[in-house]
């Protein structure tokens, strides 16, 4: 039971390590970030309504990756429907981590 348990611990921080590495990292004025709406939201109207510029040649269903130069931006994606913003900076590290390379 006692390795089963450290079994689980080692797995979860495995797991979780680059959902912290990434939420961790604050969104900066000028740098781009990436905005997540809601499924009956469209990511790419949240940002555009919000005075943001949309960046990156794919543009997913529930997010998008954006750049911005007005420090209230952040404050209008979430009255425009965003659920969270994240930092795009650090994407790459996940994207590495999960096997996909930029």
């Amino acid at each position: 039971m006692k390795y089963v348990c450290l079994g689980f611990v080692i797995c979860l921080n495995l797991l979780l390590a680059p959902v912290a590495l990434i939420a961790g990292a604050q969104p900066q004025l000028g740098e781009p970030l990436v905005v997540v709406a809601a499924p009956w939201a469209d990511a790419a109207d949240v940002i555009v309504k919000a005075g943001g510029r949309i960046i990156g040649p794919e543009q997913p269903v529930l997010a998008n990756i954006a750049i911005y130069d007005d420090p209230a931006f952040l404050d209008r994606l979430e009255t425009h429907g965003a659920l969270f913003v994240l930092s795009a900076a650090r994407l790459d590290a996940i994207c590495s981590y999960i096997g996909v390379s930029s």
